[in-house]
């Protein structure tokens, strides 16, 4: 009998905490949805209003030498850390051993 009891409480608390999620999920989206159209219709209404804006990108451009800087230093960071991942000591017994004939 108590298995019934603890099954139904189970369920219903598994049900209501979905209904509690869903309903949270539910008012967030609304309030989402609600702002874009506030700003959708403050568009439309002052539309005539706005002001364009270049859309236009600046850069700079760096020098050959930064970036021949960087590719070395890449390439630098990368063989250092090959030479850390080998196992040298695990290595250096086999090699020992191999010689030595065990």
């Amino acid at each position: 009998m108590g298995g019934r009891i603890y099954g139904f409480l189970a369920g219903a608390l598994f049900t209501s905490s979905l209904t509690y999620l869903a309903r949270e999920q539910f008012q967030s989206d609304q309030v989402r949805i609600s702002t874009r159209l506030r700003s959708y219709q403050k568009l439309i209404n002052e539309g005539d209003q706005l002001k364009l804006t270049d859309n236009k990108l600046e850069y700079q451009t760096r020098p050959w030498k930064e970036a021949f800087k960087d590719l070395w230093n890449e390439e630098v960071i990368k063989t250092v850390n090959r030479i850390y991942s080998i196992r040298w000591y695990e290595d250096a017994k086999y090699l020992v051993d191999k010689v030595e004939g065990k």
